[in-house]
């Protein structure tokens, strides 16, 4: 993976925590606004790096998820999902990105 992708992946970390903490704050429009940017980091992720990230399936599931709650208006289902589904994987795709990083700067 490249830095490129690594620094894609902090703002889309970055923009994921600014909504979480912004809805848990009531802070409506801030928490709207960095989830949209969320949205929009995610599908520019994707499309750059797909063949280089891992679990992309589950996104397919959580997308549908999120569908679902949103037509319910179940924001704080919104919420968990960012929280406790899209926030780890969003860090574990910084950590392997990070390792693949570190293995390709150490000379052979």
């Amino acid at each position: 993976m490249k830095r490129e992708m690594n620094k894609e992946l902090l703002l889309l970390q970055q923009a994921l925590q600014s909504c979480i903490e912004n809805w848990k704050l009531d802070h409506d429009v801030a928490g709207y606004e960095a989830f949209i940017r969320t949205l929009q980091l995610l599908e520019r992720v994707i499309e750059l790096y797909f063949d280089e990230l891992e679990n992309l399936e589950i996104i397919a599931i959580w997308i549908n998820q999120l569908d679902s709650l949103i037509q319910n208006m179940d924001f704080i289902g919104v919420l968990d999902l960012l929280e406790y589904d899209l926030q780890p994987l969003v860090r574990k795709w910084i950590k392997e990105s990070e390792v693949h990083d570190r293995k390709t700067e150490q000379p052979s």
